[in-house]
């Protein structure tokens, strides 16, 4: 009987046993043989080769990844060749786009024009990943593919060394570029691996891990002025400065669409900081040196700045930086010269509101006037609003008697408060070198003489343009010497300001 038992237990017991052995392969067949081949890329599916522009090969590839909604992506790169179709010497400099949040149906239709520019204009190799993603885990750093522990940077480095094998390239640390979440992507990587990661350059950038001591990457940290991410990257830039380490921090202009999206003077200053990483790291045995041995250095708000060209230091000085300071700190100057183009034949003095609910801010307009011949010129408008007006009175006699400036009309331009104030200085002043005063939403009368453009209107033949939405009140019907009051529609706040105000400027 107790044979029999045993007999029982045993043939229980191996049955067991065989369920678990086969479990075991059926599970790495499936997970745990996806999960290698997600390490191994060069496993996968051959890259398909396109012949589409003379000297680049332009490829693309599936790659099995079993992440967080990416079963497969969708890899593309372009690769520069010589005449027999051989990659260049250059092509060695692997450069990856960060893709962002949203990105994944534009990267499987190709590469985009600035991603070309690395390879057409720079000879340097790209690639990007098509990879969907939603916005339901961007916090979740085990599955949000920007974040280290969602495990998506062995997959990219495994990409580089795909190619970089496939093509008989010399492997070299990664250059990375990214635009928003692919930003902050780019920054997160270059924390991680410093020894994978030679640079990262990147516009809109939100997240960011802290840097480590030893880090010596390089980086290029840009935001469009107004983007939401402006104060996360100065913390970073802070953070990293803390170690001893550079951060190139500038806020620059928009695409014209909204005040997230990087536009042309975003990519312009990627392309050079990365060409001249490039640079430097063949100037220096294989290594970009430490920024002390970067071959331009300035002063920028009291700390040594360090460039990697002259020419990238001279696209650097077109950057309104005086401009965004003065707009987001307190202890800012009054008055700042916005950075113009060639030779100009007029200067307009803008003042804004800083509490302006305008979804144009005051860069967007003195960027739009610094491509039309004007010397742009911001002045701020505090809390203290009489010493704003004593400010503005001084900043503007100042302006009317810069010799380099004295054949030039002035036109003084303002919104709400900024412009009340403003508008009230210029009559105050009355050269008539001011051709024009132009307001938008602000009041004609305060019991404040300091605020109030009809106290000096009387003394001033200066002539007065004041506009008025429907959400502001109006002089009313009674005419003003010298000055016109025009109704304008209320969503008239946009694009159709800047038109009106290049016109009334001429």
């Amino acid at each position: 009987m107790r044979n029999e038992k045993k007999s029982r237990w045993l043939v229980w017991l191996m049955g067991i046993l065989l369920l678990v052995v086969a479990g075991k392969t059926v599970s790495w067949f499936t997970w745990e043989r996806e999960m290698w081949q997600t390490r191994k890329p060069e496993k996968t599916v051959a890259a398909k080769v396109k012949k589409t522009v003379p000297g680049i090969r332009e490829g693309e590839f599936t790659l099995k990844v079993n992440r967080y909604l990416n079963d497969k992506i969708t890899v593309r790169y372009l690769i520069p060749v010589d005449k027999n179709g051989r990659p260049k010497p250059s092509a060695s400099n692997v450069v990856c786009y960060a893709p962002y949040n949203g990105d994944a149906a534009e990267i499987q239709r190709g590469l985009k024009p600035w991603h070309w520019y690395f390879t057409e204009k720079l000879g340097f190799t790209i690639f990007s990943l098509a990879i969907k993603t939603d916005t339901k885990v961007t916090h979740d750093r085990k599955k949000y593919y920007i974040f280290p522990e969602a495990g998506w940077y062995e997959i990219f480095f495994g990409i580089q060394e795909r190619i970089e094998k496939e093509n008989h390239l010399e492997h070299r640390p990664l250059l990375m570029v990214g635009e928003s979440s692919g930003g902050s992507m780019a920054q997160m990587m270059s924390a991680s691996y410093p020894d994978r990661v030679a640079a990262a350059a990147w516009c809109g950038g939100s997240k960011y891990d802290p840097v480590g001591k030893g880090n010596r990457s390089a980086w290029l940290a840009l935001n469009t002025w107004g983007c939401y991410g402006i104060p996360n990257t100065r913390i970073f830039q802070r953070q990293a400065e803390t170690q001893g380490q550079q951060v190139l921090r500038a806020e620059t202009a928009t695409n014209g669409e909204d005040h997230h999206s990087a536009g042309e003077m975003s990519y312009h200053l990627m392309h050079i900081f990365i060409r001249d990483m490039v640079n430097l790291r063949d100037r220096n045995g294989g290594k970009i040196p430490p920024v002390e041995e970067w071959p331009v250095c300035r002063e920028q708000n009291g700390k040594k700045r360090y460039f990697p060209s002259a020419e990238f230091a001279a696209c650097w000085d077109r950057v309104p930086h005086e401009v965004n300071r003065q707009l987001e700190n307190d202890a800012g100057p009054v008055m700042a010269v916005f950075p113009y183009e060639g030779p100009v034949d007029r200067i307009v003095i803008y003042a804004d509101e800083g509490n302006d609910n305008f979804s144009v801010l005051p860069q967007d307009v003195l960027y739009d006037l610094s491509h039309k011949k004007v010397l742009p010129i911001s002045f701020k408008v505090g809390d203290n609003y009489r010493q704003d007006f004593e400010q503005m009175k001084q900043a503007l006699t100042d302006v009317l008697k810069n010799p380099e400036w004295r054949e030039l009309p002035v036109y003084v331009v303002g919104r709400g408060i900024g412009g009340q104030i403003l508008a009230a200085a210029a009559l105050a002043n009355g050269n008539k070198r001011i051709a024009g005063i132009v307001t938008f939403n602000s009041e004609y009368e305060n019991p404040f003489d300091h605020m109030s453009i009809a106290a000096h209107r009387n003394d001033s033949v200066l002539p007065l343009r004041m506009y008025f939405d429907k959400t502001a009140m109006s002089p009313g019907m009674k005419p003003i010497p010298h000055t016109e009051v025009i109704s304008v529609d209320e969503e008239d706040n946009n694009k159709k300001w800047l038109a009106r105000l290049n016109a009334v400027i001429r």
